[in-house]
């Protein structure tokens, strides 16, 4: 009897958070899914609103992606840190600081954090802070706007392997997929 119980409880938890109608994400919002950034311009901006019902911190943090071209290239948000009203939207500044020019586009990732405010002491409460990630692409001053850059993938098929290599100037993001083995 006492295994159902220790069974049924931490479900019986689970389903009420799940049902909870408190329990859907609310948080920092972006106004888009891809911050793209002309070097011409030298940043970009964006609005990020706080859809949650309280005030809360709006932390936002830049992440490099490895590679030597990121290395000579900064982004960085004017006021990382600032209070956003419940419902409210605030817009964010990134400035671009290029030590080298460079001939290719530059990935980065932006992320927007709601940080909400200390429950009162004693208060029995478990929360949790909703991030949102997004891809940030600075493209160099000669390099044009193209819509599709997959379009200029190199595909190589070599016995079991196949290689894809980009001799483009612009940003490909692809996603991993595993194939069955009776697909190989």
């Amino acid at each position: 009897m006492k295994m159902k119980y220790t069974f049924a409880l931490p479900l019986l938890m689970t389903l009420s958070t799940v049902i909870s109608p408190a329990a859907h994400a609310t948080g920092m919002t972006p106004e888009f899914s891809v911050l793209l950034i002309n070097t011409d311009d030298n940043g970009a901006s964006m609005n990020v609103k706080n859809t949650d019902d309280k005030a809360a911190l709006l932390y936002t943090t830049i992440t490099d992606i490895a590679g030597p071209q990121n290395k000579n290239t900064k982004l960085i948000a004017t006021q990382p840190i600032v209070r956003v009203e419940a419902g409210e939207t605030q817009r964010v500044r990134f400035v671009l600081d290029i030590q080298t020019p460079f001939t290719v586009e530059q990935y980065k990732r932006v992320s927007f954090e709601g940080i909400q405010q200390a429950k009162p002491a004693g208060a029995k409460l478990i929360t949790a802070t909703i991030r949102q990630t997004i891809p940030v692409i600075i493209r160099p001053k000669n390099v044009p706007d193209y819509t599709t850059p997959w379009d200029k993938l190199v595909w190589k098929k070599t016995g079991n392997t196949l290689t894809v290599n980009n001799p483009s100037p612009y940003v490909v993001r692809l996603s991993q997929k595993n194939l069955h083995r009776s697909f190989r």
